[in-house]
């Protein structure tokens, strides 16, 4: 299953990818990106530890392997992120479930779900970005087996709405 969390990065900076406007900031943007990547802040989550286990910052997993997430802050404004999460684009194995946005405490929150198929497995994908300052946003992105929805889909968007940068 690590394959998966290793899947989930993968779609997280094929994400950044799209969101990254063709211009000539472009280098620097990339800069910024790779550096948050690379050197990513402590995101503060509320996560079931029940459930969950801290395996290295901004990143948990199930006992089993078969459930994660992963937590990070993206050089992209949130209406970037809104406006490329709307498009719809997704990559090959991938289906979109739902699409769309919520409040949670004024704030609003973006979501996808999606299933993604690798080889011969296919998990759930949810993926929830949220305004963290004028050039960036958290983004949440987690899978989990198809047909457990009801056991992490609200653990998952518990912690999305909970998600911040530690100061």
């Amino acid at each position: 299953m690590k394959k998966y969390l290793i899947g989930v990065l993968i779609v997280c900076v094929s994400f950044l990818s799209f969101s990254q406007e063709k211009s000539d900031k472009s280098d620097k943007e990339l800069e910024k990106a790779m550096a948050m990547l690379m050197q990513p802040k402590s995101i503060e989550l509320e996560v079931d530890e029940k459930i969950y286990t801290k395996i290295q910052e901004n990143t948990y997993m199930n006992s089993d392997q078969t459930a994660g997430l992963v937590a990070m802050q993206m050089p992209a404004s949130y209406e970037k992120m809104k406006k490329d999460m709307h498009k719809g684009e997704l990559k090959e194995g991938q289906k979109l479930i739902d699409k769309g946005n919520f409040k949670s405490d004024g704030e609003e929150i973006l979501f996808v779900y999606y299933e993604m198929t690798r080889g011969d497995q296919t998990v759930m994908m949810d993926m929830y970005c949220k305004k963290y300052d004028k050039e960036s946003t958290i983004v949440i992105t987690s899978f989990y087996p198809v047909g457990e929805d009801e056991k992490y889909k609200e653990l998952i968007k518990k912690a999305a709405i909970s998600a911040q940068l530690k100061k």
